[in-house]
């Protein structure tokens, strides 16, 4: 089976991420050739794929919608390399990739939604136009799927859920901290809708108005990181706070951590929140979209809402005044929960999908 992977960008993120476990993952079937093409920019992640010798084409074009040159373009190198398999990830993605597979005939044909779009009612129209061509449309969430029902852009019958899959290495045993001084960790990049600030804000308000002496992590690049840098020096907080930076292994970071923390307006799953809970965190989790679908039922986090400042601030506190035991207790219920994730369930599963579709 010969499939191609189509994302907007192959630099660094989640989607990236996603595409390197499933390359990953799919090695252990010789009968699979996975190729992958960036619509937009490489990077990181497009190097280390062609280091571990996968084909990549990196295009480089602006991707915005609707470009008929770049429809163009794929048609003519579907047509050309006669895949079996056509797998579009994000929006700009979906369309052009889609509507170049059905053109050049591609059997089998499967889009994937990571997010909530915010789609004019143009916009809506023109997916559910381009939703037609796919076969199936994966939803990295229920609130996903739900939501792209809801704007009209996709009928349930079409959806399917499949989670995004972690690498799950061993790791080793935290070091204990002290209760005073917990170490609170966020993963992401460093843009306005995953509200750091509030994390940034809310860890000021318990340093100068508690004697608990709590420390954050920032690990993760974006255009906020300036603004951050600025809003934990206004708070005079710089020595409770570090920022990271972009980390290719997150895992070493998170095992110097005791709590995790995912304060997003909207987050459609998150790779980062399950990578946490394989190394035995809890978490202060938003309760907006689907990052709580992958706390299941397994009572190891708290759920937050991510637009009122106090209830950051107490559930932050909440794991500071928590019995040792108690938070141990909620990490392993953590890393068990997270074992659902592997790459290699998550691309057992995808093999499936692939294989359901009559051609």
């Amino acid at each position: 089976m010969k499939i191609a992977r189509i994302v907007f960008e192959l630099n660094f993120g989640g989607v990236e991420k996603v595409a390197a476990l499933a390359a990953h993952g799919f090695q252990a079937y010789p009968d699979i050739q996975m190729q992958f093409i960036s619509l937009g920019k490489g990077g990181k992640v497009s190097e280390d794929l062609k280091a571990r010798e996968h084909q990549v084409w990196v295009i480089n074009q602006t991707a915005k919608i609707p470009d008929i040159g770049l429809i163009y373009q794929l048609y003519r190198y579907f047509k050309k390399e006669k895949f079996n398999v056509v797998h579009t990830v994000g929006a700009e993605a979906n369309f052009h990739g889609l509507l170049a597979a059905v053109m050049a005939g591609v059997r089998i044909r499967i889009g994937e939604e990571i997010g909530f779009p915010n789609h004019h009612f143009l916009y809506r129209i023109l997916f559910r136009f381009t939703y037609l061509f796919a076969h199936q449309v994966i939803c990295v969430s229920q609130a996903v799927m739900q939501h792209l029902n809801q704007i009209g852009e996709l009928p349930l019958s079409k959806g399917r859920v499949l989670y995004n899959p972690v690498e799950l290495p061993e790791v080793k045993s935290k070091k204990e901290s002290s209760d005073n001084q917990l170490v609170f960790i966020t993963v992401s990049r460093l843009t306005a809708i995953k509200n750091i600030r509030s994390v940034i804000l809310a860890l000021g308000e318990i340093i100068h108005g508690t004697d608990f002496r709590p420390k954050l992590m920032i690990v993760g690049e974006g255009e906020e990181r300036e603004y951050l840098e600025c809003l934990v020096g206004e708070n005079q907080i710089e020595e409770y706070v570090s920022f990271e930076g972009y980390q290719s292994d997150v895992f070493e970071y998170l095992s110097q951590a005791d709590v995790f923390v995912l304060p997003s307006y909207s987050e459609g799953s998150s790779l980062a929140l399950a990578e946490a809970m394989h190394i035995g965190l809890p978490s202060v989790v938003t309760k907006i979209g689907g990052a709580s679908e992958i706390l299941g039922d397994s009572a190891s986090g708290i759920l937050i809402d991510p637009y009122y400042l106090p209830e950051i601030k107490d559930s932050m506190l909440d794991f500071l005044k928590m019995d040792f035991t108690e938070r141990m207790e909620k990490g392993k219920r953590a890393k068990m929960q997270a074992a659902k994730f592997s790459k290699e369930n998550y691309c057992k599963e995808l093999l499936s999908l692939y294989n359901s579709i009559p051609v």
